[in-house]
């Protein structure tokens, strides 16, 4: 199991470094959103959130490759992914299924660290 909670950890890292530094390198696709959402990230976009986020994301990726506060780092970054599985299900339920890779490994990763988690709920 051990190995599986390794895997996952270092998935969430690369996915959290690729999608952090692409708000800034632009190397990655834009997906074609209509409606509100295109709106919603227009805004985002323009505003100083879209960088604060890929900050926190290339910051938790440096701690969960280097396996160093790995409780810290996702729980910093869990309530982003909930917004973007919420994000994906009301606005964009055809590009879902990152969101949901992104959360699913987030939640693995937590699991992994349940015990870090345990004095939150005392």
């Amino acid at each position: 199991m051990k190995i599986v909670f390794a895997i996952a950890r270092i998935s969430l890292a690369v996915m959290l470094a690729t999608f952090g530094l692409d708000t800034f390198l632009k190397f990655l696709p834009e997906p074609e959103l209509d409606g509100f959402a295109a709106r919603y990230m227009e805004v985002i976009e323009d505003s100083y959130i879209l960088p604060t986020i890929s900050s926190i994301y290339i910051v938790t990726a440096c701690l969960l490759l280097t396996n160093r506060m790995v409780a810290l780092a996702t729980v910093m970054t869990f309530p982003i992914a909930f917004n973007t599985v919420a994000f994906q299900m009301s606005l964009d339920p055809s590009n879902m299924q990152t969101s949901l890779v992104f959360a699913g490994l987030h939640l693995v990763v937590m699991y992994s660290r349940r015990k870090d988690f345990l004095s939150l709920f005392n």
